[in-house]
């Protein structure tokens, strides 16, 4: 029997452009790279604020988050993935769009 693995997501973040490369390209093809700002609070009660690293592939998505302002307010569904090479944990954008 296969085992079905879910690894879909919904977040909810405030737009962050990361600094330093933000186009790249790997096996899937070029992808422009960005983040959701989350703050939150942690176990101990400190203030903190989490980066989730995005990957757009798409070029309508691509086209769509360029356009955004630093720190607009939006939802994204995707997928967990992780880089071929480095290993390093992303999330691939399915869907985005502006909260209001």
């Amino acid at each position: 029997m296969a085992t079905e693995h879910v690894n879909s997501v919904e977040l909810v973040g405030a737009l962050h452009f990361v600094k330093g490369k933000q186009h790249d390209e790997n096996r899937g093809g070029r992808y422009y790279r960005f983040s959701l700002r989350q703050d939150s609070v942690d176990v101990r009660g400190n203030s903190r604020c989490d980066y989730i690293v995005v990957r757009a592939f798409d070029q309508e998505l691509k086209d769509w988050i360029q356009e955004q302002q630093e720190g607009s307010l939006i939802r994204l569904v995707g997928e967990i993935r992780s880089s071929v090479g480095s290993g390093a944990m992303y999330v691939l954008a399915n869907t985005l769009e502006l909260v209001s």
